[in-house]
C-alpha cells in the first residue's frame, strides 16, 4: 500500500496548479485569482491530451503584472520536463529577446534542482554534459531544453512543447508593420515548423496591436482550415463578470487598476489591461492589410514614377518637428477585377536645405535611371524646384510638375479604399517603419511620405473613382 505522502505527491503531480503551489520559488505567498486557477486546469488537461496523442494549440490573453510568465514560462516547463519524462519531450521557450528567454530557463533548471521538484521527480536530473543556458537536456534524455529569442535561430531543435512568451518588446516594436511583420513570419516559417506531430503550443502575450499575432491567428484560422486551430483564453483586467469588477483583487485593489488605465490612456490600455487593442483613432488607412514582398523580382511590369514632396522653407526647416523632403518610387495599375494596386518600391527622405536636398534627389535619380519620370508637386513654396530640376535633369530623365491639392484628406481619400482591400504592395526595406507610421497616423502627424506617393502617382486619383464606387455599393 502507497504511503500517505506517495498518495499526496500523485494527486500534486496530477494538477499543475498543485505542482506550482509546491514548487513555488517566490519568499511571498502565492495569489491565485480567478485567471490563475483557469489557466492552470487548461495547462493539466494539455499534459494529459498529450499523453493521449492529441495537441494542444492554446492562445493566452492576460494583461501586464499578472503573472502569466510564472506559469508558462516558468512553473509549466518544469512540469512537463516531470510529467512526459518517458517522452523525452523537446521544448522550445521563445520570447521577443533570447535572454529574456534565457533568464526563464535559469529558473526552470532552478526549480528542477530544488528539494520540492526532486520530491516529485527524483529520476529527472539535468545532464552535467548538457548544461548551458540556452541549451540543456534531462540525463538519458534524448530531448532538450531551448531558449531562444523569436527572431533568433532554432535550425535543428524540435518541439513537443513550444511555449512562446511576449512576442513584443515595447511600444514603438508594437506599432511597427515591418517588426510585426518578422515577428509573424518567424512564428510560422520557423517556430511552427520545429512543431512535433502532437505537440503542445501556447503563444501567452499581452495583446499590443490588432494586427500582432494574437490579432493574426483568427483571421488565418478563417482563412485557411488546416491553420492550428488555436482555443483562446482571455482574461481581460475589467469585466462585469467578475465579482469585484477587476480580475486579480487578491493582489491589486482598485486604485492600482484605475491609477494604470489612467497612465495608459484609453488607445494602450485597451490592449495591455482590455486584451482586446483597438486601431488608433484616426486611422484612415488600414496599413495592417499591406502586403509586403522580399525581392524587387516580385513587382509587377508597369511604369513607376519618382514623386518628390519637398521641403526647403524657412518655417518647414527650422520648427521643433521639421518635415521631410520625400521622394516615393511607386507605380499603380488596375487589376483583372477593376480594383485600383499600388506597388511602393523604393523611398529616400531627409531633413535638408535646398542644396542637399537637390543633392539627395540628383543621386536618387541616377539610381532610378532615365526610364524613371520625376513628378514634382509645384506648391507656392517651391514653384522654383521644379524649373531648376527640369533644367538639371535635361537630357537624362522626364520631370513633369503636379498641380497642388490644398486639402490632403480629400487629396488622398482615393487610396483608403485601395489599403482596406490589401492592393497596396510594398518591399520590404529599412524605410517601411517611416513611411507606413505617416500614413497610419494620417491625417495626424507628419504626411510627407504620403505626399509623394501621392504624386508619382496622381493621375491615377480620377480613375480609381470609378472601382470606389463600386465598392462602395457592393457590386
Amino acid at each position: 500500500m502507497p504511503s500517505l505522502q506517495a498518495i499526496r505527491h500523485e494527486r500534486i503531480r496530477r494538477d499543475f496548479l498543485s505542482f506550482k503551489q509546491h514548487v513555488w520559488w517566490m519568499p511571498q505567498e502565492l495569489k491565485i485569482g480567478h485567471h490563475t486557477k483557469s489557466l492552470a486546469d487548461r495547462l493539466t488537461q494539455a499534459v494529459v491530451d498529450f499523453k493521449a496523442g492529441k495537441s494542444t494549440f492554446l492562445q493566452v490573453k492576460m494583461p501586464v503584472r499578472h503573472g502569466k510568465s510564472d506559469d508558462i514560462s516558468r512553473a509549466f516547463p518544469a512540469y512537463v520536463l516531470g510529467e512526459l519524462r518517458e517522452y523525452e519531450p523537446d521544448v522550445i521557450m521563445a520570447s521577443y529577446a533570447a535572454n529574456l528567454s534565457e533568464t526563464f530557463s535559469r529558473k526552470v533548471k532552478q526549480i528542477v534542482q530544488g528539494d520540492e521538484y526532486q520530491e516529485l521527480y527524483p529520476s529527472v536530473k539535468i545532464d552535467a554534459n548538457r548544461d548551458a543556458i540556452n541549451q540543456w537536456a534531462i540525463e538519458g534524455s534524448t530531448g532538450e531544453v531551448s531558449a531562444v529569442g523569436i527572431r533568433g535561430s532554432i535550425t535543428g531543435k524540435g518541439g513537443h512543447v513550444v511555449l512562446i512568451d511576449d512576442y513584443c518588446r515595447n511600444r514603438e516594436d508594437a506599432e511597427s508593420p515591418l517588426i510585426r511583420e518578422k515577428v509573424w513570419h518567424n512564428i510560422t516559417n520557423d517556430i511552427m515548423t520545429r512543431m512535433a506531430d502532437v505537440c503542445i503550443f501556447i503563444i501567452c502575450a499581452t495583446p499590443w496591436h490588432v494586427d500582432d499575432p494574437h490579432g493574426r491567428i483568427p483571421k488565418e484560422m478563417a482563412k485557411d482550415p488546416d491553420f492550428p486551430r488555436f482555443e483562446e483564453l482571455c482574461f481581460p483586467a475589467m469585466s462585469e463578470d467578475y465579482p469585484s469588477g477587476y480580475l486579480f483583487p487578491e493582489r491589486y485593489g482598485e486604485s492600482w487598476y484605475k491609477s494604470l488605465y489612467a497612465a495608459l490612456g484609453k488607445y494602450a490600455a485597451a490592449g495591455l489591461l482590455g486584451c482586446n487593442p483597438e486601431v488608433r483613432e484616426g486611422n484612415i488607412f488600414k496599413t495592417q492589410f499591406i502586403q509586403f514582398h522580399e525581392s524587387i523580382d516580385e513587382f509587377p511590369d508597369i511604369q513607376y514614377r519618382r514623386g518628390w514632396d519637398l521641403a526647403s522653407s524657412e518655417k518647414q526647416r527650422t520648427s521643433s518637428d521639421p518635415d521631410f523632403t520625400c521622394g516615393a518610387k511607386a507605380g499603380a495599375r488596375t487589376n483583372s477585377e477593376g480594383a485600383l494596386e499600388l506597388w511602393i518600391s523604393d523611398l529616400v527622405y531627409c531633413r535638408e536645405e535646398a542644396p542637399a536636398r537637390n543633392r539627395l534627389i540628383d543621386a536618387t535619380q541616377a539610381k532610378d535611371g532615365a526610364g524613371v519620370s520625376i513628378k514634382i508637386e509645384a506648391v507656392a513654396g517651391y514653384k522654383d524646384a521644379y524649373t531648376t530640376l527640369k533644367r538639371q535633369f535635361r537630357g537624362r530623365a522626364h520631370v513633369e510638375k503636379v498641380g497642388a491639392y490644398k486639402d490632403k484628406v480629400a487629396k488622398l481619400s482615393f487610396l483608403e479604399v485601395v489599403f482596406e482591400a490589401g492592393n497596396v504592395h510594398m518591399l520590404r526595406a529599412d524605410w517601411n517603419d517611416f513611411l507606413i507610421k505617416q500614413f497610419a497616423e494620417f491625417p495626424k502627424g507628419h504626411d510627407d511620405g504620403p505626399d509623394a506617393v501621392y504624386v508619382a502617382i496622381e493621375d491615377f486619383s480620377k480613375q480609381s473613382i470609378t472601382a470606389f464606387d463600386r465598392s462602395t455599393v457592393g457590386i
